[in-house]
């Protein structure tokens, strides 16, 4: 009589806690201006499947365009999220203290457990497997949640884009948990081509070239995986800091055709910082319709994504032994 998610009775319970829900958003926007009324039925549908959703453990993770900014420290990644906020309906926000970590390093507990499930009478066994579907979910609940704040049911309808900026997922290991959490994202990553380079500033010689080398390890990672996923990913050079580049993001990479860049909100000084132009109010054309952005994947196409990653870890770990080095997956 069980179902393979949830119960009868536990669909019931989930409705009900769904509606629960509703009527208490409805209240407290009616004592709010009255602004429920000016709230299209659609956005509260979407905010309704939303929490429905959650609650029985189903959810679409394509369902939102997500956009991630990761970069290295010093690569410009402030200018890129100065831009890409610029556009009509986008939510990003800056670093975070990179919470998908904690997130990762949880999967990789649960996965090692996954290989020991059907073992008999160990600290490790159990009757069923662990239901990472669901657990995608919450992580996408999660951001939306950082992101939108306690605003996020009324957000949710007014929001085209959302993501972040963050400089600690630089891994290769880190990026493909990330794509596998939110499968249809698309990925900008700053970087710096030339990455021997004098660094100015007061830190200590040791922490330059510790800079230097993160900068790349970096490149040598989004070169990799843009080559591989060209489709969801866009590099963005320190050194090429320009509108029409930017504007290659928009019409390349986010399917805005008749969005472009007039201007950069920061100016790159061709040293370590990249200077804030303060006179600048918007670096858009006066246009720019996002009304239809939509950036789904067919499933054939997330299944050959998630086939070319095992590819690429193949690739990696066979170039790591033959040439003797201690590299690994990461």
């Amino acid at each position: 009589m069980a179902k393979q998610h949830c119960n009868s009775f536990l669909v019931t319970a989930c409705t009900a806690f769904a509606f629960v829900v509703l009527l208490m958003r409805v209240g407290a926007l009616s004592k709010r201006d009255n602004a429920y009324k000016h709230e299209e039925p659609r956005q509260l549908a979407d905010a309704l499947r939303t929490m429905a959703d959650v609650a029985v453990g189903h959810c679409d993770l394509c369902a939102d365009n997500w956009l991630f900014i990761l970069g290295s420290y010093h690569t410009g990644s402030t200018t890129a999220l100065s831009m890409l906020r610029s556009i009509p309906g986008t939510e990003l926000r800056g670093e975070h203290g990179g919470v998908l970590e904690l997130e990762q390093n949880q999967y990789k507990l649960l996965i090692e457990a996954e290989k020991k499930v059907k073992q008999q009478v160990t600290p490790w066994s159990s009757n069923h497997k662990a239901d990472f579907h669901y657990l995608k979910c919450n992580a996408q609940h999660m951001m939306k949640k950082i992101i939108l704040g306690k605003d996020m049911a009324t957000m949710l309808g007014q929001t085209k884009v959302m993501g972040f900026k963050e400089i600690r997922h630089n891994s290769l290991q880190s990026l493909r948990f990330i794509m596998s959490l939110f499968p249809c994202a698309r990925f900008v990553f700053t970087y710096r081509e030339n990455w021997n380079v004098t660094i100015h500033d007061s830190s200590s010689p040791s922490r330059h070239e510790t800079v230097r080398l993160g900068w790349r390890q970096w490149r040598h990672v989004v070169h990799m995986v843009n080559e591989w996923f060209g489709n969801t990913t866009a590099l963005l050079p320190a050194e090429n800091i320009t509108a029409s580049r930017y504007t290659e993001v928009l019409q390349r990479l986010l399917g805005l055709k008749d969005c472009r860049y007039t201007s950069v909100l920061h100016e790159n000084n061709h040293e370590f910082r990249a200077l804030m132009n303060s006179t600048q109010i918007s670096p858009l054309e006066a246009s720019c319709e996002t009304s239809t952005l939509d950036f789904r994947l067919s499933e054939e196409r997330i299944l050959a994504n998630e086939v070319a990653w095992d590819a690429l870890e193949a690739v990696v770990t066979k170039a790591c032994k033959a040439n003797s080095t201690k590299c690994k997956w990461e």
